[in-house]
């Protein structure tokens, strides 16, 4: 079973909302992937990389550099 936070962002991937919106939600789908990645000593371009190609994100680097320091490293530091 998918968690709450899971089942919003795809709610959220479905519906019209705005791109920022999407792509926000589209982090939080591979939040916990990219926390272990980082854990493990991968680079945070390495996984940004490999989530592009995978089609699991469509922004940025600076975009996904952003969303890790928000909701990764922030969270961890609290």
């Amino acid at each position: 079973m998918k968690t709450l936070s899971e089942r919003i962002a795809l709610r959220v991937l479905q519906s019209g909302e705005g791109r920022n919106v999407r792509n926000r939600a589209s982090f939080l789908m591979v939040r916990t992937e990219v926390a272990e990645a980082l854990e493990a000593g991968h680079s945070m371009l390495a996984i940004w990389a490999t989530l592009q190609d995978e089609g699991h994100i469509n922004f940025g680097y600076q975009a996904f550099r952003r969303y890790v320091g928000q909701l990764i490293t922030r969270n961890a530091a609290q």
